[in-house]
């Protein structure tokens, strides 16, 4: 058994609809207190000229916004697999072109050629590195289903050669590692899978949407590639939630709004007869009030 393994009770869960309501308008912050969202981390980064443990402030710093608008990190596992793999956060504004020149200056192998890199990420008995990006949903959770997750996981867009059970051992592994060392405390994340192929060929990016049943065995709830580009942040609902959600706003007048998919704040009213809005929202019935 891989270390830092866990099997974990859950399940894949299609997307719902949720319903709430409050004064506060969804594009604002609630102004509430957030000591409880503190990170409780050990994860190291390239500081200066320096590889070292980093400061909760520091790891706040590292986090930016990816191209779907969602606060990221983007990290690798150095001796992933092994009994003391170490957890690194990139620094998108020094490493802009992400793991391999980080590992190639921060990791101390400046001699590694792109093809090494691939081989020590793609193979399972040549790997060394795991690439990630970790979402973090702590302020607005992100509903899936009637589960909600203040974490999410992506493996990135290597070709992994790994079958599927040994996908998953893989991503149980660095589920159970990031649950300890950089996501203390919240819980388990949402496993984001693909849906496309890598350009120019027929192999499908991993972990992807067929190999559903697979992971669903591991304890995983999926969030969809197309599901990640339409998510909203809702302050009314207190969550992030995927493109269709209606929510009716009682600080409008009992008016409701949808979550149109174009990005964190794209929460367009719904109203009048014609509106063709009003089917989106079953609540509604199909018939706007």
């Amino acid at each position: 058994m891989l270390p830092w393994r866990t099997l974990l009770s859950a399940s894949i869960v299609l997307v719902s609809v949720a319903v709430g309501a409050c004064s506060t308008p969804e594009d604002e912050p609630t102004g509430e207190g957030e000591e409880h969202l503190t990170l409780q981390a050990n994860v190291k980064g390239s500081v200066g000229d320096q590889v070292r443990v980093l400061s909760v402030a520091e790891i706040d710093a590292h986090r930016f916004s990816n191209d779907d608008g969602l606060p990221t990190w983007e990290g690798i596992v150095d001796r992933f697999g092994s009994a003391d793999p170490e957890v690194h956060l990139v620094d998108q504004v020094r490493f802009p072109d992400g793991h391999f020149p980080y590992t190639q200056q921060a990791l101390g192998r400046p001699d590694m050629t792109k093809d090494q890199f691939f081989t020590e990420v793609s193979f399972p008995n040549a790997r060394r590195y795991m690439p990630f990006q970790v979402y973090d949903f702590r302020a607005k959770p992100l509903r899936v289903g009637d589960k909600t997750f203040q974490w999410g996981l992506n493996i990135r867009r290597y070709n992994y050669r790994d079958d599927e059970g040994q996908l998953a051992d893989v991503l149980e592994n660095l589920r159970a590692l990031l649950s300890e060392r950089l996501m203390k405390g919240f819980g388990e994340p949402a496993l984001y899978v693909y849906e496309t192929n890598i350009p120019s060929s027929t192999v499908r990016r991993r972990p992807h949407v067929t190999e559903r049943a697979t992971m669903e065995g591991r304890g995983f709830t999926l969030f969809a590639e197309t599901e990640a580009r339409g998510l909203c942040t809702s302050a009314t609902l207190k969550e992030t939630v995927f493109a269709g959600t209606c929510v009716q706003r009682a600080d409008r007048g009992q008016a409701w709004f949808r979550c149109g998919g174009g990005g964190p704040q794209d929460w367009p009213e719904i109203g009048g007869p014609t509106d063709p809005g009003c089917n989106a929202c079953p609540q509604l019935g199909g018939a706007c009030p």
